[in-house]
């Protein structure tokens, strides 16, 4: 609640569903009043009325976004009054080896999960350095760190952004923190599996983010997905390999 201000407002990053809306709802029942971001503007509508403060939509289809649209970002959202930005919005490749995948998919995973990241960051970065206390998350994955197969573009999109978050903090004032939340699987409209003890649902996963700010600069919010990265951190390389191929050539069968 450090970062709470009557005056300020949290943005939400791909909050149409999923881990985005989860975590609007989030901070809407601790207070906040909260932007919120998606491609589609009636599912964000949707979304407001389950709001229980103030909110602002802002449309923007991070994966065609042209240089007009930055502008238009500049002119939107540049110009609010922000003390947290959650970046959550991202795509995946299709399980597919790289040479199989579409231009457009990979051009669109670029886009939004590096490009549009990016631009949103250094746009919404004055008016996070005039707050006493500010906040950037930057909800990462675990892909990021232990690469899996067939993933290879959305793997490196969530490297990318772990470099970000880190050279992000180290040049951030002091009262400005920048944090990278690693996530496993969640279930979420991307995500449609049922859910289990290492597969929270968005809303259980959104909780355990807004409840572990401060904890430490690189953190797995969810606590049976930090056990998995230290697991995978003592495993063998050779042994990391082989799990991902069985895992992900079940996948690609089903």
């Amino acid at each position: 609640m450090v970062y709470h201000s009557e005056h300020s407002w949290a943005l939400v990053t791909g909050a149409s569903d999923g881990i985005g809306k989860a975590t609007a709802l989030e901070l809407s029942s601790r207070g906040f009043r909260v932007i919120l971001h998606g491609r589609n503007r009636t599912k964000l509508e949707m979304v407001a009325k389950e709001l229980k403060g103030e909110s602002k939509i802002f449309v923007m289809d991070g994966s065609k976004f042209t240089l007009d649209d930055i502008e238009r970002m500049k002119q939107e959202i540049g110009v609010l009054e922000i003390s947290v930005l959650i970046n959550n919005v991202s795509i995946a490749n299709d399980f597919q080896p790289l040479d199989e995948l579409s231009s457009e998919n990979i051009d669109s995973i670029i886009r939004l999960n590096i490009s549009f990241v990016t631009h949103l960051i250094r746009i919404v970065l004055p008016s996070l350095k005039r707050q006493t206390h500010s906040l950037i998350i930057n909800i990462g994955s675990y892909a990021g760190i232990y690469p899996p197969g067939l993933l290879s573009v959305y793997a490196s999109s969530k490297s990318f952004q772990h470099s970000l978050s880190e050279s992000l903090r180290r040049e951030s004032p002091p009262g400005m923190r920048v944090e990278l939340h690693l996530a496993g699987s969640v279930v979420s409209s991307s995500n449609r599996a049922e859910q289990t003890f290492m597969r929270p649902t968005s809303n259980i996963f959104a909780k355990a983010v807004c409840d572990h700010v401060g904890a430490t600069n690189i953190i797995a919010p969810y606590w049976p997905h930090s056990i998995l990265i230290w697991i995978f951190s003592i495993m063998p390389s050779s042994w990391i390999d082989f799990i991902s191929k069985k895992t992900l050539g079940s996948i690609k069968n089903e």
